[in-house]
């Protein structure tokens, strides 16, 4: 069926990086919308890239009658802070008209919802989970998925610290449009870890893979055991499941914007050199892709 927008709104990861030097592809973390073509708002993570979405969404809603909701469905991956920084200062949360559902993986969801908890109350934060105007549910995801509105939600296993999951997302006719897994180590040095099949089977054919990207090769083999991958192991899981797009996401905080569009040119050249018809891009603040 298609006809999806996906929108990135934050790509950094472990932390912000905002500056000179990082102005092109961005410094917020974790954060990427999709508009489904019955015009569904799904929302990929909470770091602090949410915040812009959340004051350009309300500053683009019609005004209404104030009865009518604003429904979002929010599919976290793990709570760690680069990935939930930005709820707190979603505008929307204190919309009355807010109907906000977090999606996340039946294992861990009542985890999710304490930690979500703790993070919004005295002394961390001023104001409560539980006092916002909004109204808040949560939706437990079964490994089989779940239907949200026209899209199939399910999801992906990841290897990282404290345990987190990636997304695949499905078309009402079971097309693999999205696939975000920001947050996932490939490489089994540390431990083995036996989800590489998996992942090659979730991810067979996706048309859009946003993979975490995090080390240069040289660099991974000093932080393994840290839950991220180098943007060469992205690339040939990528090629193995025979995805049509790849985004390089969750770029390193010390990763300038030269650096990054290096490891692109490096990256094309990797998937090229193994015969693949992949396609590769940076994640960048601001970029629309369709699907």
């Amino acid at each position: 069926m298609g006809g999806w927008n996906v929108r990135l709104w934050g790509v950094r990861g472990s932390v912000p990086a905002p500056g000179s030097a990082t102005r092109r592809h961005g410094g917020n973390t974790s954060c990427v919308t999709v508009r489904t073509a019955e015009g569904h708002w799904l929302v990929l993570d909470a770091g602090t890239g949410i915040r812009a979405f959340g004051e350009e969404l309300l500053a683009t809603t019609p005004p209404n009658d104030g009865r009518t909701p604003l429904e979002l469905t929010l599919l976290l991956t793990h709570v760690h802070w680069d990935h939930v920084q930005g709820l707190p200062f979603f505008a929307p949360l204190y919309d009355p008209r807010l109907r906000l559902t977090f999606g996340v993986a039946a294992a861990v969801e009542p985890t999710v919802r304490a930690s979500l908890q703790r993070q919004m109350c005295p002394p961390s934060f001023p104001v409560r989970l539980d006092a916002l105007r909004s109204t808040i549910a949560f939706l437990p995801v079964a490994d089989a998925g779940t239907r949200v509105h026209d899209a199939t939600v399910r999801p992906i296993e990841a290897h990282h610290p404290d345990g987190a999951v990636g997304w695949r997302l499905d078309d009402v006719d079971g097309t693999r449009l999205l696939a975000f897994l920001p947050d996932n180590e490939i490489d089994e040095a540390h431990g083995r870890h036996g989800l590489r099949t998996r992942w090659v089977e979730m991810l067979r054919g996706v048309r859009l893979l946003l993979h975490d990207a995090t080390y240069l090769p040289a660099d991974a083999p000093r932080h393994r055991g840290w839950g991220h991958s180098a943007w060469d192991e992205a690339v040939r899981l990528a090629v193995e499941a025979r995805v049509e797009r790849l985004v390089l996401f969750h770029h390193h905080p010390d990763r300038s914007d030269a650096a990054v569009d290096r490891i692109v040119d490096e990256a094309r050249a990797l998937a090229a050199s193994l015969g693949s018809p992949l396609r590769i891009l940076a994640a960048a603040e601001g970029l629309v892709l369709h699907v």
